[in-house]
């Protein structure tokens, strides 16, 4: 597996945004999900693209971890300008409810 997302083959894109909890900031921060797709070529005329990894990035710090499973941990994705017209608290109730139940249900 590679260590640096730049050292992946091919190329980014951006795939949406989630809340979640950033360990260099100490704090809930807005995380930008990205793919690193891969081209395939085949002999036979074909062309494929195919997602070799995706990342949540820190907006604030540029924190990133791989996500295992694709990011299946969130609840949904919103597209990025919206969630940076959405206030913090409200986006990690909808992208990360475990994580929101755990810093501010009783």
């Amino acid at each position: 597996m590679f260590g640096k997302w730049e050292d992946r083959p091919g190329y980014t894109v951006e795939r949406g945004a989630v809340s979640d909890w950033c360990p260099d900031c100490d704090a809930v921060r807005l995380f930008l999900v990205e793919d690193r797709m891969e081209e395939l070529h085949f002999i036979i005329w074909r062309q494929s693209t195919s997602r070799s990894a995706r990342r949540v990035i820190c907006s604030r710090c540029d924190y990133w971890k791989y996500l295992s499973g694709f990011g299946k941990g969130y609840a949904e994705w919103v597209p990025v300008a919206r969630a940076e017209r959405m206030p913090l608290r409200e986006l990690l109730e909808l992208t990360n409810p475990d994580l929101y139940d755990d810093l501010y249900r009783d």
